[in-house]
């Protein structure tokens, strides 16, 4: 491997540590907020927020090892061994940004989508169950590469579940990007309605709140879809292409710069994550700022009348 590739894993081995002091900050800071803001610290949405960062830490601190495994001409005990964890962190993750994204939002579908709203609910559910046969199957791996495939006796049934997994996880991921779609094209329409309201229709900002930063937590959402696929895409051409130790010093270079580029995929696809909890997270604070500061809750209704208007059922303190 030359230099300046060793030198790229190494800067990007240097910002996977750097995101997990990132997101381990971001775990204690919203502790700090939630605890001084007197909000109900165990309510599902508080939960949500506290649990998906410590998850984001556990995707970066796994994605270490697997970076410095390529630096050193990989392992594969190693990534299935790395791979249980990650993948279980990288699925409390996709769950909670759905279980989370449809309970602020699911109240903008039912005014502006009200015909989608039973399939994103059904969509919310299925999904989840879905994410985690993924981690079922990372399990499996493990166990069977661990315990039972010591001479590569049964590889070939690996690589079947292997496959089949990618498979699995690929339905969860278009899933997942129908959602965004779906929840975006909602928020959108929100936003757009509320520049054109008047004094007889009224807004509650609390919905424009969640419309706003919930087109950014899809569209974050998205590009970590994106990046994940060009990621599975890059990984499969870099194992088919490798051309071992035989292989010429310009091959062996190739190699090693694709494989590069695919762990800078992967960490890409994990900080766009990250992104998501940051409007996420930044959406919750907006909203208990707003209810504790008594800002008005109706854009498009006379002033007079706000004082008697009562918070909407949006407002989740469960």
């Amino acid at each position: 491997m030359d230099s300046s590739t060793i030198t790229s894993f190494r800067i990007l081995t240097a910002y996977t540590a750097f995101m997990v002091v990132v997101c381990t900050a971001m775990t204690l800071l919203f502790i700090i907020f939630a605890l001084s803001s007197g909000d109900n610290f165990v309510s599902p949405i508080s939960v949500m927020l506290v649990v998906f960062p410590c998850a984001l830490v556990g995707i970066f601190a796994c994605e270490i090892p697997l970076i410095l495994d390529g630096l050193i001409m990989g392992n594969m005990a190693v990534v299935y061994q790395t791979s249980v964890p990650q993948s279980f962190c990288l699925n409390t993750t996709m769950m909670l940004y759905l279980q989370y994204s449809w309970l602020r939002g699911k109240y903008v579908v039912e005014r502006i989508r009200p015909g989608s709203f039973k399939f994103l609910q059904v969509l919310v559910l299925a999904s989840s169950f879905i994410i985690y046969i993924h981690f079922l199957g990372e399990l499996s791996l493990a166990i069977l590469d661990s315990f039972f495939n010591s001479n590569g006796t049964i590889q070939d049934t690996i690589d079947t579940i292997d496959n089949i997994n990618d498979g699995v996880f690929a339905i969860a991921g278009i899933a997942s990007l129908t959602f965004d779609v779906m929840m975006l094209t909602a928020f959108i329409k929100f936003v757009r309605n509320s520049t054109r309201i008047d004094a007889g229709h009224a807004i509650d900002t609390h919905f424009l709140l969640v419309a706003k930063y919930g087109s950014c937590a899809c569209i974050a959402a998205s590009s970590s879809l994106a990046l994940f696929f060009v990621g599975a895409v890059l990984t499969t051409t870099a194992a088919s292409a490798d051309p071992g130790m035989e292989g010429s010093p310009a091959d062996r270079q190739n190699s090693d710069l694709l494989r590069f580029v695919t762990e800078a995929c992967w960490v890409g696809a994990y900080t766009c994550l990250a992104a998501v909890y940051t409007a996420l997270a930044l959406m919750k604070v907006r909203i208990t700022r707003l209810e504790t500061t008594r800002v008005p809750l109706i854009i498009g209704q006379p002033v007079d009348d706000r004082a008697s208007v009562r918070p909407s059922k949006f407002i989740d303190k469960k």
